[in-house]
């Protein structure tokens, strides 16, 4: 049987897909194990879209009275393509985009407006 965490990842990547498609994306996943990028999704403006897809977990630290995400850190491979993280919940189909731009306040935003567009219309 299959690592759940993989089932899982494909299981996100599905949601993430659908939903694109759905909104008139052309959506193109990736072929290798490993890498960057998971969705690339083009609408036909030419809007490109880069993600690695994730499950959604929170984590409750000591002291805290709320559960917070547990946020990935960009490679810097994704930090060159530009690549975002969407987030997703499983049971509920929600998808988060985080751009974890933190390091790039220079218009980039635009990049991170167009994913939540892309997925919340």
């Amino acid at each position: 049987m299959r690592n759940q965490k993989h089932l899982d990842g494909d299981i996100c990547e599905a949601i993430v897909a659908a939903k694109l498609i759905a909104r008139g994306y052309y959506v193109f996943r990736s072929h290798q194990g490993h890498g960057p990028v998971d969705i690339v999704a083009i609408n036909d403006d030419g809007e490109i879209l880069l993600l690695d897809v994730k499950k959604d977990k929170l984590r409750r630290n000591p002291g805290r009275k709320y559960a917070s995400r547990i946020n990935r850190v960009r490679s810097d491979a994704q930090k060159k393509l530009g690549v975002g993280f969407a987030y997703v919940d499983i049971e509920t189909e929600e998808i988060k985009i985080h751009d974890n731009f933190r390091e790039r306040r220079d218009g980039k935003d635009k990049e991170n407006d167009a994913r939540q567009r892309a997925l919340h219309r």
